[in-house]
């Protein structure tokens, strides 16, 4: 929000955000409210008979606040969200929803008012002694003093379905379509819409992948998938009887793992998932849209769909590949201090390169049709980037002084590199400083992409450029 930085809120200690009107306002140390942003239905200019204000809460088009005696509501009212409710009693907590409004008393008990197409202003009976509340765009929630959380409203994603074996919980919150409690063990736990992963709690990730539309990953147990809900719901298809995931790669509309239980892949029907029989201990998986391959046992293995009649044409008389990466047309990998390619060459992408410096991360870019004239490929070594092939959208031009690079990724017209300081460069075309900004969330340890979209993890953050949005590691 460009305002922040030309008149920033220096003495700030609580934010809150309207998402689609992107207005910003904040509670100030002195208890007064200072916005920032679009002024749709008056959401930056509130004029509060009230001061001292302990609590803010606001979602889309109406905002509300509190000073431990009062409530005011500014916004959008075209259900009356932003009255207040005669005979209210003394407010702790307030949870905006989209377009109802709910207040926990200090006599445990919750009241509502506006919008209730959804039942969503209907407090339920028997609630005990609520300790915690939260309002998504439709759907409420409450959580007593005994952990119990109960949600009403619209139920369409799944919001209300709160989960059976749910531990005592100590605070509830809502998203839009779907919640988080924090368990008084202080586990996180989500459930409702998914489409972004933003109900998708991943522990102890050890590695993950991303295709066209959806990311997994692993643990020393088991497999998460989640996907963006457009093209293929069969990445979510994970096999029952994977055992142990040790290593993960994914292509457009498919995942491949290896486990102690053998090899496993799943996602649309193609070729992708016919992998080989015999595979014994893999190292390394990746997959594009036409080929899969893997390291196994020293050996680079490729199956799928021969587009072109050259993406399944691995190089022989490999000494020590430990690095490898699949695109629309061609592949590459890491061969000791050599880089060896094979697939579509017409823009010399898949030209070999020799007597690296100690190589640390392969990348192969490209279109999804049209591969006779765009395709490139980038490695890293100790002495930098260096990209070759088609250089449409400026894709080769890495930066000078990129250094302890340990990963890359290659996209249609942008390409990535992450280094040691967590720190993700990336350039070519409007795609470059787009990521740029979205992926540099602090301490990044890893990275993964498709096309034009990757994905970072921190300690506490799976975070994507591009609609899959974010989800918390635990």
């Amino acid at each position: 929000m460009t305002e922040l930085s030309s008149n920033p809120i220096t003495d700030a200690v609580m934010i809150d955000m309207a998402r689609w009107p992107s207005t910003l306002c904040a509670v100030t140390n002195s208890g007064t409210i200072e916005c920032r942003g679009s002024n749709s239905y008056g959401l930056s200019s509130p004029s509060l008979g009230i001061t001292n204000i302990t609590q803010l809460d606001m979602l889309d088009y109406h905002a509300c606040a509190h000073n431990g005696t009062d409530v005011e509501c500014w916004g959008n009212n075209n259900s009356f969200q932003s009255d207040i409710p005669d005979n209210l009693g003394v407010p702790t907590e307030l949870a905006v929803g989209g377009q109802h409004t709910c207040l926990l008393q200090t006599d445990y008990q919750v009241r509502c008012w506006g919008n209730n197409d959804w039942g969503q202003t209907d407090v339920p009976e028997n609630l005990g002694k609520v300790v915690s509340i939260d309002a998504g765009y439709f759907h409420t929630c409450a959580t007593n003093d005994i952990g119990q959380v109960t949600c009403w409203g619209d139920n369409r994603q799944g919001q209300l379905d709160v989960p059976d074996d749910l531990a005592p919980a100590a605070i509830i919150r809502s998203g839009s379509f779907n919640n988080c409690a924090t368990t008084i063990k202080g586990y996180n736990i989500c459930w409702g819409d998914n489409r972004y992963g933003q109900s998708s709690i991943w522990y102890d990730l050890k590695d993950f992948a991303v295709g066209d539309d959806h990311v997994c990953g692993i643990n020393d147990e088991e497999v998460f998938c989640f996907w963006n809900g457009n093209n293929s719901p069969e990445v979510l298809d994970i096999p029952s009887d994977i055992v142990s995931p040790k290593t993960i790669g994914a292509g457009r509309y498919h995942t491949c793992v290896w486990a102690e239980s053998g090899f496993h892949c799943w996602g649309r029907d193609s070729k992708n998932l016919d992998y080989p029989a015999g595979l014994t201990n893999v190292s390394a998986i990746d997959g594009a849209i036409y080929q899969t391959c893997a390291i196994n046992e020293g050996k680079v293995t490729c199956w799928g769909t021969n587009y072109d009649s050259l993406v399944l044409g691995v190089p022989k008389n490999l000494t020590n590949p430990t690095h490898i990466a699949t695109g629309v047309g061609h592949s590459c990998m890491i061969d000791d201090d050599d880089v060896k390619c094979w697939g579509n060459n017409r823009r010399g992408q898949s030209s070999s390169r020799s007597n690296l410096n100690n190589p640390s991360a392969i990348a192969v870019g490209g279109t999804y049709a049209n591969t006779s004239e765009t395709g490139h490929s980038c490695v890293a070594d100790d002495n930098g980037v260096k990209c070759w092939g088609s250089s449409t959208n400026g894709v080769l031009n890495a930066p000078q002084g990129l250094s302890n690079v340990i990963d890359l990724h290659a996209g249609t017209s942008v390409s990535c590199a992450l280094q040691s300081n967590g720190h993700i460069t990336c350039w070519g075309d409007i795609f470059g400083p787009r990521m740029n900004k979205s992926l540099n969330i602090g301490s990044v340890t890893a990275m993964k992409g498709f096309g034009n979209n990757a994905c970072v993890k921190n300690a506490r953050l799976l975070k994507c450029s591009d609609y899959r949005g974010a989800l918390l590691l635990d």
